[in-house]
Formats: structure tokens, sequence, C-alpha cells
């Protein structure tokens, strides 16, 4: 049985209240990217919190996501000059995240 892998995402309270009200799944945002990106840190995370959401009104979402589920996200080393980070479209992480909990 494989391991899960903690990711982060940061979120205005809009799209963690369209989450909630999904029973926990994702869906396309308006003025939102298609795809999703999540840190592997919450240093990481903070500061796209921060840089994305100038007044400091977000929220941070933390996934779990099985390890071998990972190969088929899109990974970037070092985004935006600040850390890793793994993306996704909606239609992938509503299949294979186990569980979106607030942080």
């Amino acid at each position: 049985m494989g391991h899960n892998t903690k990711l982060y995402r940061a979120v205005s309270n809009d799209e963690y209240n369209s989450i909630v009200s999904n029973l926990y799944k994702f869906s396309y945002f308006p003025n939102a990217m298609e795809m999703k990106w999540f840190a592997t840190s919450i240093k990481h995370v903070k500061i796209w919190g921060d840089l994305l959401y100038k007044n400091g009104s977000y929220k941070i979402i933390v996934i779990n996501v099985p390890k071998e589920s990972l190969k088929h996200m899109y990974y970037v080393k070092f985004l935006d000059g600040i850390g890793p980070a793994y993306a996704a479209d909606v239609e992938s992480l509503n299949k294979f995240v186990k569980k979106v909990r607030l942080l």
C-alpha cells in the first residue's frame, strides 16, 4: 500500500467556500487558472498566499495525494523563484485526492 504526500494551496475565501459546498471536491472557479497549483511546504504556500492575496485574506488547504499520483501531476522544481510545486486539473485532483482540510 502506497503512502500519501501532503500538498498545500492558498485559496481565496470564495474558492474555499466553493470546495466545501462541493463536498470537498475541486471545481473550476471564475478568474482562476484551470490548473490548481500546490506547494510542497507550509513555508512556501505562505509566501505564495502573501503574494497572491495582498490583503492577507486567504486560507491554506492541505490535500493528501497518493505518492504514485504525483507522477501524473505537472511538477516545477522552483516555481516563481519560490520553491517546488505540483499542479493538476480539477478532474484529476478529484480522482486521486483522498482528503481536503483547512490548515
